[in-house]
């Protein structure tokens, strides 16, 4: 789930989620899970509200040259 930065805070990432939510139900998938980095707060946060919650945590691998700014990546599921 990305939103563009000129998209952030206007509700946009909630109508997503909210649209993943209306599928799962329309499929009767059993939930919902997504991966996050854990330095991205405001994304944990947004999907903390919408009834998601950290399940796993595994290290990001590093390469050489940069990579993610986080340390984790979370794997977050709502059921």
């Amino acid at each position: 789930l990305g939103v563009h930065v000129g998209w952030r805070g206007k509700g946009v990432g909630s109508q997503l989620l909210e649209v993943a939510d209306l599928k799962r139900s329309e499929t009767k998938a059993q939930g919902v899970s997504l991966i996050v980095e854990d330095n991205n707060d405001g994304a944990r946060r947004l999907y903390e509200r919408h009834g998601f919650a950290v399940r796993k945590s595994r290290p990001m691998v590093r390469y050489t040259g940069g990579g993610p700014a986080g340390r984790d990546l979370l794997l977050m599921v709502k059921d």
